[in-house]
């Protein structure tokens, strides 16, 4: 085989390794939370034994937009909740009835719920991804049950 050949070839395999690069890393980027109707995830929540995380938003919410944008877009975060959760989206305009038996007072808002769906922790106001994955931690390792949050973090650090 020629040299000429061997560059070509080196050429064409390189191109494919960055053609399927490119395509992991936006199918990555592309990943989202896979949010369900609220009785949609209840159901789901019990049969499948999960916990359930409630978001409330609102269209006019400002810090919900932004919660969505950095938090909820956060691959890790996306990975965590569709992994250990059955993710659900209330919007408070709509499903008001929801908003009142959460008291839901300001936006936005999360509810961790245990897959019988009784409430476990509010959680309210926007949160940054680092430390919403702190709270999805704790509720799915069920660290809420006899440790602080502080002392959960504590703990994993060491």
């Amino acid at each position: 085989m020629t040299w000429k050949r061997k560059v070509m070839r080196l050429f064409y395999l390189g191109a494919v390794v960055c053609l399927v690069g490119t395509l992991a890393v936006s199918s990555a980027a592309a990943a989202k939370v896979r949010w369900e109707s609220y009785d949609e995830g209840i159901a789901r929540g019990k049969k499948e034994q999960k916990k359930i995380l409630v978001k409330f938003h609102a269209d006019w919410c400002t810090y919900c937009k932004e919660m969505e944008r950095t938090t909820f877009s956060d691959p890790e975060i996306v990975a965590y909740i569709n992994r250990y959760f059955v993710p659900v989206s209330v919007d408070t305009d709509k499903q008001k009835g929801l908003a009142v038996r959460y008291r839901v007072n300001s936006l936005p808002a999360s509810w961790f719920l245990d897959y019988k769906g009784e409430q476990i922790l509010p959680v309210p106001g926007y949160v940054p991804p680092k430390m919403y994955l702190y709270f999805l931690e704790w509720i799915a390792e069920d660290g809420y049950k006899d440790t602080s949050l502080k002392d959960f973090l504590k703990n994993k650090k060491e």
